[in-house]
Order: structure tokens, then sequence, then C-alpha cells
């Protein structure tokens, strides 16, 4: 049986939280090693509902980080603009 949107989203953000997770393709591979086999597009799509952003690391990198608030979604999206003006 297929996973529902919120179990896959569920799936996502204990990835995000648990793991340093760089990019979609990233994710996408996590998701799998999980059982759950979804396509990069989807991944995209549920990052951007739920408000999963991308910030720099100290080490010159960046992961995605879920945000608790939407105040914190901002800040994250501005940390993101920044880090890479």
């Amino acid at each position: 049986m297929k996973p529902s949107k919120t179990q896959r989203q569920s799936r996502i953000l204990k990835i995000v939280r648990e793991q340093s997770i760089e990019t979609q393709s990233g994710l996408v591979e996590a998701l799998s090693a999980t059982g759950m086999t979804f396509t990069q597009a989807t991944v995209s799509r549920d990052i951007k509902e739920l408000g999963i952003v991308k910030v720099a690391t100290g080490d010159g990198k960046s992961k995605y980080v879920a945000m608790k608030h939407s105040g914190e979604v901002a800040a994250g999206r501005l940390m993101n603009v920044f880090s890479e003006a």
C-alpha cells in the first residue's frame, strides 16, 4: 500500500531533522532507504509545502532544515539569500 501524503511528509521531516541532507536527490535516497520510493518532483513539492529551507553550514556546505514557525521560515530564507550573495 502506498503511504499517504501525510505519512510521506512526516517521514521527510523526520529525516531532515535527524540527518544532514544536502540535496533533494539525497532526500529521495534517504526516503528510499526507509522503504518509501518517490520522485524528486514529489519531494520538491513537499519541501515547499513543509517550509523546509536550505541553509549554509559552517563548513561551506548547505543542508535542508525544517523550520518550526513561519517566522523561522522567513529567517531561513533570508539566511539562504545572504549566504549566496
